[in-house]
């Protein structure tokens, strides 16, 4: 059974990598350039390499894994004594932990240190390969593991000895408008949440989907252009963005900027010619309906989110009843009105076709889409250098965030 619940992990890590990702233009910086021998070492290249190259990465140092710890450590032990202070202004007692433990940044690595080409034939992009029927994450999948051996949250049995009701006001106090079991599912409803510590943790024709390959007519730009707002996260989010030492305004500001860098490279006719080579190799590998880089994998996630809404309800808050974030929490499986928030699990035949049809497009699409990030690098980083010789009060203050 799938069961959804706020999970131990470090707040301060998960957050500061993901403005890393944000900072590197969220796996558009490639490493390499030029012809046949460079795609082949992009495919034999590391996806982490994505966020570690290039002028952005660069100045801001994210391809040194050990200073990123110790800078990231130090983060949370400083958001941990923040923490410490809001929830008591809140009312509610909160314990101070190194919720990092032993672990570096190395081990947020989602790709297992395995290369693009070994990744994609394991796992595909890890939409569906990575989990079990259960709606649980299989034991060797990457990016998952590692997590185990954090050490234990005490809050959580602060919490669990709250009342219902308080429990509620706790999660207000400690999450904002996160407390909300509507707002903490991710689109495609498969429960990403947030953490005690303050963190986040992510039947149609299932044939016609793959052979024809057509995606959602909605398309999928989930987290393109995303800023949250820390301030409305309640004791978590301000706590965040004061340990960050991250204005929201400037962190608005450098989301602003990551659109309109993005707009200018694929409005750069180098970038133009680089999509219309991928669209026929595509439409050579078998994919004629998959004409964007983004394509192929989106038609995979469509068709999971279709599983997960199948076996999971209505997410969205119409069928009520869903159970509170004390139930999301503890796991209970009986919401406050009757409703349950553990899954019936997937259709373990379905999920397998859907796993097996995961690696064999992204198999297909691999070598097109290498071709494309290739060809696209230059103008990407072209931009990225505009853009720190044009702002450098505005990178120089979110260098200053990370400890730079």
């Amino acid at each position: 059974m799938r069961v959804l619940h706020m999970s131990t992990k470090s707040g301060a890590m998960v957050a500061a990598l993901a403005v890393a990702v944000t900072l590197t233009g969220c796996g558009e910086t490639k490493t390499a350039n030029g012809g046949g021998a460079a795609v082949e070492d992009y495919m034999n290249g590391s996806a982490t390499d994505d966020y570690n190259t290039g002028p952005m990465a660069e100045y801001f140092g994210f391809g040194d894994s050990d200073q990123m710890s110790a800078q990231l450590r130090e983060q949370t032990k400083r958001q941990q004594a923040a923490m410490v202070e809001c929830m008591r202004a809140e009312g509610f007692e909160y314990i101070a932990f190194d919720s990092m433990g032993d672990m570096g940044a190395d081990d947020f690595d989602p790709y297992g240190g395995m290369t693009r080409k070994e990744y994609t034939a394991k796992w595909g992009w890890g939409v569906s390969t990575t989990i079990d029927a259960d709606g649980q994450p299989i034991d060797d999948a990457p990016g998952y593991g590692s997590t185990e051996d954090l050490p234990e949250d005490p809050n959580q049995k602060i919490r669990d000895a709250l009342s219902p009701e308080d429990q509620l006001a706790y999660d207000k106090a400690m999450f904002g408008d996160m407390a909300d079991p509507t707002t903490m599912m991710s689109d495609d409803g498969s429960g990403s949440t947030g953490s005690v510590d303050g963190s986040s943790d992510s039947d149609s024709d299932l044939d016609s989907d793959l052979d024809s390959g057509e995606p959602d007519s909605e398309g999928s730009d989930e987290g393109e252009g995303f800023q949250p707002d820390f301030s409305q996260m309640g004791c978590s989010g301000r706590t965040m963005t004061d340990s960050l030492g991250m204005d929201q305004t400037d962190m608005e500001a450098m989301t602003d900027a990551e659109e309109e860098m993005t707009q200018r490279v694929d409005a750069d006719k180098r970038v133009k010619a680089a999509a219309a080579d991928y669209r026929a190799c595509m439409k050579a590998a078998g994919y004629p309906n998959l004409t964007e880089p983004g394509d192929a994998q989106s038609s995979i996630e469509d068709r999971m989110n279709e599983m997960w809404e199948a076996d999971s309800g209505d997410f969205d808050g119409s069928d009520s009843g869903s159970g509170s974030t004390s139930d999301i929490d503890s796991g209970d499986t009986e919401g406050g009105d009757g409703g349950s928030v553990e899954s019936a699990g997937l259709d373990a035949a379905k999920l397998k076709k859907l796993q097996r049809d995961e690696i064999e497009l992204a198999v297909a699409e691999l070598p097109c889409d290498a071709e494309y990030q290739v060809a696209t690098q230059k103008v990407r980083f072209e931009e990225e250098q505009r853009f720190i010789d044009e702002n450098p009060e505005l990178v120089a203050r979110m260098k200053k965030s990370f400890g730079g």
